[in-house]
């Protein structure tokens, strides 16, 4: 948030508690760099909605710290509220579309974007984040199992397990899909379940030493 917007959010906060002096300008330019240090790395509309917010349910006058802990409350609500929602949509056994796939990749090659992190913090990542990498890797996968409705979320979170990182081919992310969904139907077909996750787990151990490329 630059001063400009800075200086709104204290007139809006004036016109309600009085906290600008009308006759000693000096004094509320220090009141405003002040106010400006605590709330420049917020967006001038979760500014205001916290200030709305305090506002609506405060008649003391605020102290910047104040605000600020409006606007972390209202971070973590919506923090929250999108891990539910996310929650929701990637359910293991659910069946993979493109969108909850693309959520997984998300999670799994840009982490931060699902944090409750300071928007300075957060625009820095952002800007060293080259997100089409991700959504042309997700593309190419869905190209080539949209016609089916066999694959599960739960079989990209596999495969995902399995290549690990970044450092792997397309081709080498696909040949483990194939296997997570195989394994699945071997496991499910097989009655002693515990006894067919050991053949899964074991048996890959010596496979998992191969160089990936990404």
């Amino acid at each position: 948030m630059i001063i400009e917007d800075t200086k709104k959010i204290m007139k809006l906060l004036d016109a309600n508690y009085n906290i600008l002096d009308s006759d000693d300008n000096e004094k509320n330019k220090i009141k405003i760099n002040i106010w400006h240090k605590v709330l420049q790395y917020y967006t001038f509309a979760d500014v205001g909605k916290a200030c709305g917010s305090y506002i609506n349910n405060t008649r003391i006058t605020p102290k910047p710290s104040d605000i600020k802990a409006e606007l972390e409350a209202n971070q973590a609500k919506r923090h929250s509220v999108y891990k539910q929602v996310s929650n929701q949509q990637l359910e293991c056994e659910a069946k993979l579309t493109k969108q909850n796939l693309q959520q997984l990749c998300n999670r799994e090659f840009a982490p931060f974007l699902n944090m409750n992190l300071s928007n300075e913090l957060r625009s820095e990542l952002i800007e060293k984040h080259n997100q089409a990498n991700i959504d042309e890797f997700v593309s190419h996968i869905w190209a080539y199992v949209m016609h089916t409705d066999d694959f599960q979320i739960y079989h990209a979170q596999m495969a995902l397990a399995d290549v690990r990182g970044t450092n792997f081919t397309f081709k080498e992310f696909m040949k483990a899909l194939m296997n997570a969904h195989d394994t699945s139907q071997e496991i499910a077909r097989n009655p002693n379940k515990i006894e067919a996750c050991k053949q899964f787990l074991y048996g890959n151990q010596n496979q998992n030493t191969i160089k990936k490329k990404y």
